[in-house]
């Protein structure tokens, strides 16, 4: 038996191999979300529980400290919260005032994934006013809607009812972060139920 015999035979065990391989690597990386015990969300709901909490319902988070992350990919010039919802509770409503001149970001996670974002280049005569439902209650929300005058809010459709927004300011200079901070303080992120008809 040549080389080139062995390597003929040995040739379809090794590109099965290959192949099994690769769907290994991929149906793990697609079921990690699912399965990891201490997701984004996990994190943040403890983190959420043990910080300084606004009057809005919004917690800071701990400015960043080397080995301290509580999130990977931070950036040490933003000054982070996050609002942690249920959607099975009410509809989420968020609010801001943007300024123009500062940036302020936010992201809405639900099942693993971002889902929307935004930054204050968005708001609409300087105010930033978000409600987030599940489709039914958007649904409802829009139905009641008919006739009114044109809505000033930003409606946004969640897949699934557990999720958080993550809210970050960013500062120009270290000596910024207490103003970024103050710009997070001043928002509100709250749970409401829709008025009756």
């Amino acid at each position: 038996m040549t080389v080139k015999d062995r390597f003929l035979d040995l040739a379809p065990w090794g590109m099965a191999a290959l192949l099994i391989a690769g769907v290994v690597h991929i149906v793990s990386i697609l079921l990690m979300p699912s399965v990891a015990t201490r997701d984004a969300y996990a994190r943040l709901v403890a983190v959420a529980r043990a910080a300084e909490t606004t009057s809005g319902g919004i917690a800071l988070l701990a400015p960043l400290a080397p080995g301290a992350e509580t999130l990977p990919f931070e950036d040490p010039a933003m000054a982070e919260g996050v609002c942690v919802f249920d959607l099975a509770k009410g509809l989420l409503r968020v609010r801001a005032s943007a300024d123009g001149e500062d940036l302020l970001g936010l992201s809405f996670h639900a099942g693993g994934r971002v889902f929307h974002s935004m930054t204050d280049r968005s708001a609409i005569k300087g105010k930033i006013d978000i409600v987030v439902g599940d489709a039914g209650q958007i649904e409802a929300v829009e139905g009641d809607d008919a006739g009114a005058a044109p809505v000033q809010e930003v409606r946004i459709t969640a897949p699934s009812r557990r999720g958080f927004v993550l809210i970050r300011s960013f500062a120009k200079r270290p000596s910024d972060q207490d103003r970024a901070r103050q710009r997070i303080r001043a928002m509100s992120c709250e749970v409401f139920q829709p008025p009756e008809e």
